[in-house]
């Protein structure tokens, strides 16, 4: 299976205040623009690390998402966190966006980042990007970072499942079930399950072992 295709092109705004009367754009305001990476393409992963290295918070994040994706380098959640979390404090609005989307389900941690980069999250989702839509979907779910919306939630974790994102197949199949945010709907439950745990998604396999067991 191919790599989610993947690029962000920072777009930070800078406003002079001496030139205009406009106020300064905040951390939220300075969006992530999304277009498309061919992740098959050959990247200088020593470069990469080299920058993160020195301190440059885009690289640190892009080095982040690469140890959470499993991508050039063997996936380590550990020091997916430490690489986003040094981006992230730098107030780098693509480390912002990598800490919250990394730690989405961590509403203590992330709290603090989203409410900073949902802007970007929200352009990379717009743009196609699979885990940002799941991410976005989770996000107004809980109502991290943003006021919870169900209906939005459910709009954007359909897009993620669209493009076979196991982790929203389950998601979702899990609000059919519930009847959260949607009408319940078991057959629908279970076919989404199904297809997660296709893709080997532990969770989704374990939910039909159960659903299994109790026939």
């Amino acid at each position: 299976m191919k790599y989610i295709i993947l690029a962000v092109i920072l777009a930070v705004v800078s406003v002079s205040l001496a030139q205009s009367n406009q106020q300064p754009q905040s951390q939220s305001s300075q969006l992530l623009v999304a277009v498309k990476m061919d992740y098959s393409k050959p990247q200088n992963i020593e470069i990469v690390m080299a920058r993160a290295n020195a301190g440059d918070a885009y690289y640190q994040g892009l080095l982040a998402l690469y140890y959470y994706r499993g991508y050039l380098v063997k996936e380590d959640k550990a020091l997916a966190e430490k690489w986003a979390k040094l981006s992230a404090d730098k107030g780098h609005p693509f480390g912002l966006y990598c800490f919250g989307a990394i730690y989405v389900k961590q509403s203590d941690i992330s709290e603090k980042y989203f409410k900073q980069s949902i802007d970007g999250m929200t352009s990379l989702a717009r743009a196609g990007d699979a885990e940002a839509q799941y991410n976005l979907g989770a996000c107004y779910a809980n109502g991290a970072g943003i006021t919870k919306d169900l209906t939005r939630a459910m709009e954007w974790l359909q897009k993620a499942v669209e493009q076979g994102l196991a982790g929203a197949q389950f998601k979702l199949g899990l609000c059919y079930y519930k009847g959260e945010g949607i009408a319940k709907d078991l057959t629908k439950a279970v076919e989404l399950y199904r297809k997660a745990a296709e893709q080997g998604h532990a969770e989704a396999q374990e939910r039909l072992k159960e659903l299994n067991a109790a026939k």
